[in-house]
């Protein structure tokens, strides 16, 4: 048994893994909402050749300190059923007065997204970058978390928590329907104004090629109903075509 053990867990997926793997269940059990969710932009990339870098003589410093449990919190007998002794680290007053204006924005972005089922996702912002604060603040060598540590820490979790919602409410689906139905409207929303014909959706969305005629009116009926897309038809030298938009407002 090891007493007061502290674990971090870091997961990597592709996207597609990823939204296939979960829910709203896991949204609302508030299992998703205890990590900070990071998508990368980088995309594919090339292999890169072995090379040897230099590193700083602050960051040498630093890591031969930390090598031996003796230099940080632990006794030289300690084993892994000994407790470690805590060490207090307060906010300072301008992290207080930062994490209190963060809470305001959280509140308001809940009661947003109430009804939604996004909402539990909010639910842990303010103590995932305490959590952060308090690695920034120590990594900074400061015996308090200050203001710096604590805005730099908000800005990074209030950034990726947007994106995250922001994936979900596009990517994440209940069943295969659902997630015909949002993988559809994303083609028709990347379409913009000229909109993008049924052959077209066919060809970028395969759950909806592989629907027979009914499905595929009862997810445009659906899309028509929730998300307001429009059908428009446009005269051509040819055959009318038939394009699906979402229309812009003002």
């Amino acid at each position: 048994m090891v007493r007061r053990p502290s674990l971090t867990l870091v997961g990597m997926s592709t996207p597609s893994e990823f939204f296939s793997a979960i829910g709203g269940g896991d949204v609302a059990s508030g299992l998703l909402n205890r990590f900070l969710i990071v998508k990368t932009k980088i995309g594919v990339q090339m292999s890169q050749d072995n090379c040897v870098s230099s590193i700083s003589e602050q960051l040498a410093v630093w890591a031969k300190e930390h090598a031996h449990a003796v230099d940080g919190t632990l006794d030289t007998g300690s084993t892994h059923d000994v407790p470690p002794n805590p060490i207090e680290v307060p906010f300072t007053p301008e992290a207080n007065a930062l994490l209190r204006s963060y809470e305001e924005r959280l509140v308001a972005a809940i009661r947003n997204e109430t009804g939604t089922g996004l909402e539990a996702m909010y639910n842990r912002s303010r103590e995932i970058s305490m959590r952060l604060a308090l690695i920034v603040a120590r990594s900074m060598r400061q015996e308090q978390i200050s203001g710096d540590a604590m805005q730099w820490s908000i800005d990074y979790v209030e950034h990726y928590a947007t994106q995250t919602i922001t994936m979900f409410r596009s990517n994440m689906a209940d069943g295969p329907f659902d997630a015909c139905c949002k993988a559809v409207f994303a083609k028709i929303e990347a379409a913009g104004a000229r909109g993008i014909t049924e052959r077209e959706i066919g060809r970028g969305v395969a759950a909806f090629a592989n629907m027979d005629r009914r499905k595929r009116d009862d997810v445009l009926e659906i899309l028509q109903i929730d998300s307001d897309i429009e059908r428009r038809t446009e005269k051509t030298t040819g055959r009318d075509r038939v394009a699906w938009f979402i229309p812009t407002t003002g």
